[in-house]
């Protein structure tokens, strides 16, 4: 089953949130501003994608990008996550990632 089941994180703020779903095409994760009513794409995945394969030397599907322990940086221009052993943090703005060792 897909979009059954939304995971929601406050910002800094204490305004907006971000939640990611599940769906048919892999996770999705956006910002809600409530107040202005709006919701936009945090991540492209397909992009995001990209910038890891680049910092992993491998090829990694849109649609098959597990991330754990993901994290927004409090200034909102990084992403932080798992992938199997590694850690990577990268920039959402330019989708470049950088690989380190994983967070307990």
């Amino acid at each position: 089953m897909y979009r059954n089941r939304v995971d929601v994180r406050w910002l800094a703020d204490g305004s907006r949130f971000w939640y990611s779903v599940e769906t048919p095409e892999g996770t999705e994760r956006y910002v809600v501003d409530p107040a202005r009513d709006t919701k936009q794409l945090l991540v492209d995945r397909r992009m995001l994608a990209q910038g890891i394969s680049a910092a992993l030397d491998s090829v990694v599907e849109p649609r098959r990008l597990t991330l754990s322990d993901f994290e927004l940086s409090k200034d909102e221009k990084q992403v932080s996550f798992n992938i199997g052993k590694k850690g990577l943090t990268c920039d959402i703005a330019i989708n470049r990632c950088s690989s380190g060792a994983a967070k307990p």
